[in-house]
Formats: C-alpha cells, structure tokens, sequence
C-alpha cells in the first residue's frame, strides 16, 4: 500500500510538478510615515503606516472662511475664536460708508437737500447753515452814524470824537479888535491916511465925516468907507457938494472910488477920492474905525489915533 502511495506520489510529482514562483517570497515589514502615490510594498510582509498630518493653530478674530491649505497645513490642531461680540447702537447723520461691524445696530438720520435762506444780523462763531441753501449776512459795523455835531474850534488843537455822527459843522470863533481915532484936517487934502498894523488880519475900514464945510464944492463932505478882505462884495461909498450947486450932494459908489492903498512897511491905509479934484478941505474932522480879526483867544484891544 505504501509502496502504490509511493508510486502514486511520484507519479503525481511527475504528471504535476509543483509550481515554483520567479519572484522572491515577501519577507519583512515596511514602516511608511508619510503619504505618497503607488508605494511598493511588493517585497514585504506586513507594513506600519504612521503619518502624522502638517498641523498648526488658528487665531480668529474676524468672521470669514478660513482654509488651512492657505496656512500651508493639513490641518488645524486648534481654532481659537475672538470675536468682538457687537454691541451699542450707530448714530449716522450725513451720508456717507460707515463700519458697523461693532454695533448692534444703525440709527440713520440724515436731513434732506439744503433749501431757504437764513439772514445772520450779527458776528458769531460755528454758525449752523448747514439746513439753508443760501445766507444773506447783514452785520452793521459798529454804531450807525447819524445826525449832527457841531464843533466850536476854540483851542489850537482840539480832538473832538464823531464817531456817532453822520455830519459835522466846524465853527472857528474869532475875535475882532477895533482902532479906532479921529482926522482933523489942517489943510486940504487928496487922501486920508490911518494907521495900520500889518501883524494883524485887516477886515474893514470905516471913515465917516464929523465936521464939514457943505459950502465949498467937491468937498468930501460924507464919505463913508468899507473895505473887506472876505469873499464878498466890496461896498464903497463917497458923498460930495457939486460943483457951484450949495448945499446939493453927490454920491459916487463901486469903481467910481479908489482901492485903499495898503503899505505894510510904512504903517498905513491911504485913501483917495475919485481924483485930484475931489478932496478932505482943511478943518474938516472925520471919525475912523479899523477892524482886525484875531484868533478867539487873543485878548480884544482899542485905541485912539
């Protein structure tokens, strides 16, 4: 029996024969520890995979989407979340972007279109328009200037304050001295001479007769004289006897009657008739005034020539 098994085993073997592989029989472990594509694990038995994932930490503060391949990571081995957890409300009163990531909520208020007009009367500061299209600014400069003042210049110099006038009349006061005397002529004369003082501003002469002889003719039997230095008209006046006519008069006024003769360097007026033939006889007296104009606060003066 053992020998037909015996037959019988090495005939199998011959009829088929066993198989025998090209390839080396796997032996062994292989450890991978990280990841890959078509590892050959071919020659090994078994194989320990330990990979251990690229993880890092996260720190949020903001909301949003968050990928770690944007950290360079597999993964997130912790997320720490901090927030701001919203709160308080957002008063918005013009136009405009505004964050309101921190609120709760918006309180939005904004006017309308600028429109009307304000008129402003006075100065200020930070001035609200901000409702109004246009501002017309009527501000008046101080106090408004009216009525008159007037002024008496009675000094040299005087300030005088018109702030609060509209006008101003300046008066100059001035003061008058009179020279006064009288001519008794001792002969007859073409001209009458008074005396002068060229220190002093000469406004009028006056002559007028005291006593004539109203028999002999062309004697200057009145004569009245008014010289003025103002922008007036100048007023002459001459009356006199006719020729062979007693006691009838003549009057000669204006450009019948001679300029007085002012001399400054000898200190007299001198005045004349109409010409040579018309003269102040002899013992004829005629009273004279000669007006001067002096400042207000000279003391006035008179005397006798």
């Amino acid at each position: 029996m053992s020998t037909r098994d015996s037959r019988y085993s090495v005939g199998w073997n011959i009829l088929y024969p066993p198989l025998v592989s090209p390839y080396a029989s796997p032996q062994g472990k292989k450890t991978i520890n990280q990841n890959g594509s078509n590892i050959d694990v071919a020659e090994y038995v078994t194989a320990d995979v330990n990979v251990q994932p690229n993880l890092g930490t996260k720190s949020i503060t903001t909301n949003g989407t968050y990928n770690a391949s944007s950290d360079n990571l597999d993964g997130y081995s912790q997320v720490v979340v901090e927030t701001p957890v919203p709160s308080g409300t957002l008063n918005v009163t013009a136009n405009g972007d505004y964050d309101v990531t921190n609120y709760v909520q918006a309180s939005v208020s904004v006017p309308g279109s600028p429109s009307g007009k304000i008129t402003i009367t006075e100065n200020g500061t930070d001035v609200n328009i901000a409702q109004y299209a246009t501002a017309d600014i009527i501000v008046p400069q101080g106090i408004t200037p009216t009525g008159n003042i007037d002024i008496i210049a009675d000094q040299y110099e005087k300030t005088v304050d018109v702030t609060n006038y509209a006008s101003a009349k300046v008066y100059n006061p001035v003061s008058f001295i009179s020279v006064f005397g009288y001519i008794e002529n001792e002969a007859d004369t073409s001209t009458l001479e008074l005396p002068y003082d060229p220190t002093r501003t000469l406004k009028e002469i006056i002559v007028l007769p005291v006593v004539v002889d109203m028999s002999k003719a062309r004697n200057m039997m009145i004569a009245t004289y008014r010289y003025t230095t103002a922008s007036v008209e100048i007023f002459r006046s001459h009356t006199y006897t006719g020729d062979g006519e007693n006691p009838s008069e003549v009057q000669l006024n204006g450009g019948y009657i001679p300029e007085p003769v002012i001399d400054a360097e000898n200190h007299k007026i001198t005045i004349a008739g109409r010409n040579a033939s018309y003269k102040w006889l002899k013992d004829s007296v005629y009273f004279y005034m000669v007006v001067y104009e002096v400042p207000f606060q000279q003391e006035e003066e008179g005397g006798n020539g």
